[in-house]
């Protein structure tokens, strides 16, 4: 599951509420302690940076040497 800025802003809002359940689109999660909850947020914290990380653009140079070398 992708998940957005707004799922991690809903997750943000239980937590400083004290609320245990949250909705996620179509969704409503129930969860067991607020350290589950903190555990989710790190999870799509995570996801959403990586998502928004630049990808590395790999470049491969090949290099020939032709003739006697250097002097």
């Amino acid at each position: 599951m992708a998940y957005t800025r707004t799922d991690l802003e809903q997750l943000e809002a239980a937590i400083k509420s004290g609320t245990l359940s949250v909705q996620y689109a179509d969704r409503r999660v129930q969860y067991q302690s607020l350290s589950e909850l903190r555990a989710a947020r790190r999870e799509i914290l995570a996801e959403i940076e990586r998502a928004e990380r630049p990808r590395r653009v790999r470049r491969v140079i090949r290099m020939t040497q032709t003739g006697q070398g250097f002097f």
